[in-house]
């Protein structure tokens, strides 16, 4: 490469490097806290949070009933909880075994770095059943107010 190339791709390339350098202008809330059901740590699930202009932001929740959300905005949020993912009765098998053979395929291993997904037993360990309040935006009486930096809020779900 000549000087020139050189010189034009480290001119191009500045744009790129200061993008990855800054933070989210519109994203500056971190939030963490557990999630109880009936006073005790909701061992597994899903916590949504909702802003006015109707974005969602989700993550798990830990055994532990703690959560963790980065780059998130400031302001008013509704909060949604969900556990039905870890509901043994509407869990499939997602790699290999009854469901790959009925459709014709072979059993296959998961994807490498991800790991085997729960087992059904692994999730009948964790799974707890919530009031289906809990599940919408508009029926789960739960919200936050973000501001920037780190919130912590802690939730208690009730029957």
């Amino acid at each position: 490469m000549t000087k020139r190339h050189l010189l034009s791709l480290a001119i191009l390339s500045i744009p790129l490097v200061l993008a990855g350098c800054t933070k989210n202008p519109n994203a500056p809330a971190q939030i963490s806290g557990v999630v109880k059901y009936n006073g005790k740590p909701l061992p597994a699930g899903t916590i949504v949070f909702h802003d006015a202009e109707g974005k969602a932001y989700s993550t798990s929740i830990h055994q532990d009933g703690k959560y963790e959300l980065t780059d998130v905005p400031t302001g008013e949020m509704k909060v949604t909880v969900d556990t039905e993912d870890f509901n043994p009765a509407k869990v499939q098998p997602t790699y290999g075994g009854q469901r790959a053979a009925k459709m014709g395929m072979s059993e296959t291993p998961a994807p490498p770095g991800l790991g085997a997904p729960p087992s059904v037993e692994d999730k009948k360990a964790v799974y707890v059943k919530i009031p289906e309040k809990y599940r919408t935006a508009s029926s789960s009486g739960l919200s936050a107010t973000l501001k920037k930096g780190k919130n912590t809020q802690d939730f208690d779900l009730t029957d």
